[in-house]
């Protein structure tokens, strides 16, 4: 099996940061909840925007392209800022806590007015909002059929798709997709049983899910997007001895290439997507400990551990962007 060298880009040392997401032109959100913090950081890894938080709650927070707007999924409200942290709008909701350990998300749609947030409800269940910010209004509101532990939010290239990986523990993980029309949600309920969204193609055609710990079939998957079939699957026993996991991420590196990971060590591989095939293992620099893989896009990728986060690229990529490898 050929082994790949991974190359540091650069590094943000910080054992606070919990979380990471893409943004446009090649920043990154990062989440400090610990450090009651948000950050913006560029293509370097450094940061360009920050804004205090008023509290360390665990839910996933959203930026706008712009840095304009903030949008807190907080424990008893969602909360929305402009970009210098002035209050724009409150939007209560039960509390989290008042169901166990639960969170929620928020993501700004990126060519429409409008803010997405999960939130629970009396009954315990989650809903999706759609919220006009300006109007300070909700516009609609769909039960999400879940009972979210966490939720992590993708866009899809689209600009008006919202992709939701809803996590719920140990009873599993949903996949759920949403988009905004006339201001009214019309919500997808992915059926695949026990299976984590991670990643959409940069073309938007098609995702990636792997398992969620709960599912017999260890395989990353790819679907078609627009009726979520499975396209094809690679089971994590022809990939990495002694039959281990497929990890909870696994990313397009490049339009043809896929960045994946095992539990419950680090070990990383390269996989081609169609059909899907093992290239390679990522070899690391000595004495470097990459932790779990966060995110991927453009030939780079993003890794987290204790000390901070770490992105990485491959000499062997064409340009970055290599659909072929020598």
């Amino acid at each position: 099996m050929e082994t790949l060298t991974a190359v540091r880009v650069a590094e943000l040392r910080d054992p606070l940061i919990d979380w990471v997401a893409p943004l446009s032109n090649e920043r990154w959100l990062v989440g400090r909840p610990k450090g009651r913090e948000l950050l913006v950081v560029d293509s370097q890894l450094q940061p360009i925007w920050r804004l205090g938080l008023p509290s360390s709650w665990r839910g996933r927070h959203a930026v706008t392209n712009d840095l304009s707007r903030v949008a807190l999924s907080l424990q008893h409200e969602v909360l929305v800022l402009s970009g210098d942290g002035e209050e724009i709008c409150r939007l209560a909701h039960p509390d989290w806590d008042d169901f166990g350990a639960r969170s929620g998300c928020c993501a700004f749609a990126p060519d429409q007015p409008f803010l997405w947030a999960t939130v629970p409800t009396e009954e315990g269940f989650d809903e999706l909002w759609l919220v006009d910010v300006d109007q300070r209004l909700v516009l609609d509101r769909r039960p999400l059929e879940s009972a979210a532990v966490g939720c992590g939010p993708l866009y899809h290239p689209d600009g008006r798709t919202i992709g939701l990986d809803i996590g719920e523990g140990q009873d599993g993980s949903l996949i759920r997709w949403a988009r905004a029309d006339r201001g009214r949600i019309q919500l997808r309920l992915v059926q695949s049983f026990d299976r984590t969204l991670v990643d959409v193609h940069p073309t938007g055609v098609e995702y990636l899910s792997t398992p969620h710990d709960n599912t017999p079939a260890d395989e990353l998957v790819r679907h078609r997007f627009v009726d979520d079939t499975p396209l094809e699957g690679l089971s994590a026993w022809d990939v990495f001895p002694f039959g281990d996991e497929w990890a909870a991420f696994a990313g397009y590196l490049t339009e043809e290439l896929i960045v994946a990971g095992k539990e419950p060590s680090e070990e990383h591989v390269l996989v081609r997507r169609a059909p899907l095939g093992l290239l390679g293992t990522i070899s690391y620099p000595a004495g470097t400990t990459p932790g779990w893989i966060r995110a991927a896009r453009g030939g780079s990728w993003l890794t987290l551990n204790d000390d901070g986060v770490v992105c990485w690229t491959m000499p062997q990529l064409e340009g970055g962007s290599g659909h072929e490898m020598p």
